[in-house]
């Protein structure tokens, strides 16, 4: 049986990587307003529409669920430096941006839409992928 060597407040810490860098990459500053035109919706139209309770619980959930995933294919690995976990989260990446590339597709999503969003993938998971393999 695999002897899993988990670190959960290294998972709770990387955790909180994809939350903050939503923020941002989501935001005004950076992504909103190409974001909102490649859903075709206004930002009033999300705020009406999202429960904001449930969204940041599915986020929050999704979030430490990602990190702990990552936390066991660390252990499983034997990543333990930066560029371990650099390169374990941009296998991450790999698995994410050929699954929504093909839901995208099906549903005739803009190439804008899936490159914003994987985007924000290809920042967060090797950052969180080198905090989980660096702090084991």
């Amino acid at each position: 049986m695999w002897t899993l060597d988990v670190n959960y407040l290294a998972v709770v810490v990387a955790a909180i990587v994809p939350m903050a860098l939503g923020a941002v990459w989501y935001s005004p500053v950076l992504f909103s307003n190409a974001w909102l035109a490649a859903i075709g919706k206004t930002a009033e139209e999300i705020s009406a529409q999202a429960n904001q309770v449930q969204a940041f619980s599915i986020a929050i959930a999704a979030s430490l669920i990602s990190a702990y995933v990552l936390a066991v294919l660390a252990a499983l690995s034997g990543a333990s430096s930066i560029l371990d976990g650099i390169i374990l989260g941009l296998w991450a990446v790999v698995f994410i941006a050929t699954a929504s590339a093909t839901w995208g597709a099906f549903e005739a999503r803009p190439l804008r839409l899936w490159l914003i969003n994987n985007g924000y993938y290809l920042v967060g998971l090797p950052i969180m992928g080198a905090i989980i393999a660096v702090w084991r």
